[in-house]
């Protein structure tokens, strides 16, 4: 019997070749995936690469890669599926980042504690421009022994790369943000990570729209393009146009890359990039949120918000809790006439902290909920954030939650919504 992954695929490349779909609407087909299958699904659409070198247990969406690149060999625009295995992760982002100098369109697929290993690369790809979209699964990092679990540490390790993280909530804006990453990335020229939650998220089946032919040739486009450019940086380096992937190691026009530099060099080579494109991304991003809601009316953006925006007491989270904790206080809200909120991050960097602010500095209490065990603070890193942009009246409560994958059922969620004024910080 067919399983529900290749239903869907039949189902979506039935929609690629026709120029109406009677399967769906116009933004795609409606149908049942798991995370890393739906997001493995999009890639083959509308990439040219994929990258994968996951450390046991074996990653679900490279396997996925393999069938579609089995059953459509060319991806929408017309470029052959290539899948590269690696015989590690390391080995595997090296070589996606080969690729995309090379003006390819690649996604790599790690876990979470596999790319935070493989940081100094990552952070390689940050210097050298280039517009590779990672996908990662929560794990934890490596401590008295191994596991497979979710954990957040790897995320906010990865906050200093410099590369932008994004963060879904669900399988749905798991392929959302595939769309955006990729329409990010090759407008900042800048690696972009998604990241999701492993039980909850890359291996839950949900349900999902598939984005249609027409909206990823309107918001993504086809890496051969050449797109005008309005960044003054960006101008110097290639003038008024530029491939939408630029081929940085072209033989034909051979340039000298990642070469050692003296301390006056790095050091301003390092500034300047800080200036010159680390803080042209925020705007590069709520442009393409923007964009992504004219075209699906799908609305996102660094944070979400759910509540009443008068809320004195706040709930700050991010990964697939948020979701569950929006389904908590709509029901406390409804039945004790609470005024409670959630705040779910979805843009891990760059830190929204201006908008974060905003809603936090009007808060008299705040309960942030981290899934990370601080091995020598006493304070975990969301909770850490939260409390230097909070009023300093203000009271904030650290919860921990979900260590190592043990499970976080319904009435710990409530009894966490529920935490009187006074109470210290708690672990769940």
């Amino acid at each position: 019997m067919p399983s529900f992954t290749e239903i869907a695929s039949r189902l979506y490349r039935q929609l690629l070749g026709l120029n109406s779909a009677p399967l769906g609407d116009e933004h795609g087909i409606t149908t049942l995936l798991e995370g890393t299958v739906a997001v493995a699904t999009v890639e083959a659409i509308l990439s040219e690469v994929s990258a994968s070198g996951e450390s046991f247990p074996p990653e679900h969406g490279s396997i996925a890669w393999r069938g579609e690149q089995q059953r459509q060999q060319l991806n929408l625009f017309g470029q052959p599926l290539l899948q590269l295995d690696n015989e590690s992760p390391r080995a595997a982002l090296s070589n996606a980042m080969g690729l995309v100098m090379a003006g390819k369109r690649t996604s790599c697929s790690l876990w979470s504690s596999d790319l935070a290993a493989a940081q100094d690369l990552l952070r390689r790809a940050v210097g050298h421009h280039l517009p590779l979209v990672v996908h990662t699964i929560n794990r934890a990092l490596p401590l008295q022994g191994e596991s497979s679990e979710g954990s957040h540490q790897a995320i906010h390790q990865l906050r200093e790369s410099g590369a932008c993280i994004l963060f879904s909530q669900n399988v749905q804006q798991a392929i959302d943000f595939t769309l955006i990453a990729h329409a990010v990335a090759e407008q900042a020229l800048l690696p972009v990570v998604v990241a999701m939650d492993g039980e909850e998220t890359a291996f839950a089946m949900q349900k999902v729209q598939l984005p249609s032919p027409q909206l990823i040739q309107q918001f993504v486009g086809q890496s051969s393009d050449h797109i005008k450019l309005d960044d003054p940086a960006q101008k110097m380096l290639f003038g008024e146009s530029r491939r939408r992937i630029p081929c940085w190691h072209n033989l034909d026009r051979p340039t000298l890359q990642g070469a050692y530099q003296d301390q006056h060099s790095f050091g301003l080579g390092e500034i300047s990039h800080t200036q010159f494109f680390g803080r042209q991304l925020e705007p590069i991003l709520e442009q393409a949120f923007s964009t992504f809601y004219d075209l699906t009316e799908r609305d996102y953006g660094s944070l979400s918000y759910q509540g009443e925006y008068k809320s004195l007491k706040l709930i700050v989270a991010q990964g697939a809790i948020t979701e569950r904790l929006q389904q908590i206080v709509d029901h406390l809200n409804r039945e004790q006439r609470g005024e409670m909120a959630v705040i779910g991050l979805q843009q891990i960097a760059p830190a929204p902290t201006h908008a974060l602010r905003k809603l936090l500095q009007r808060a008299d209490q705040i309960t942030v909920l981290d899934r990370v065990e601080p091995l020598l603070d006493d304070e975990p890193p969301l909770y850490r954030q939260v409390i230097t942009i909070a009023s300093s009246s203000c009271r904030v409560h650290s919860v921990l939650y979900g260590m190592g994958g043990l499970p976080v059922h319904n009435h710990d969620l409530l009894a966490a919504c529920q935490l009187p004024v006074n109470r210290a910080a708690t672990t769940l």
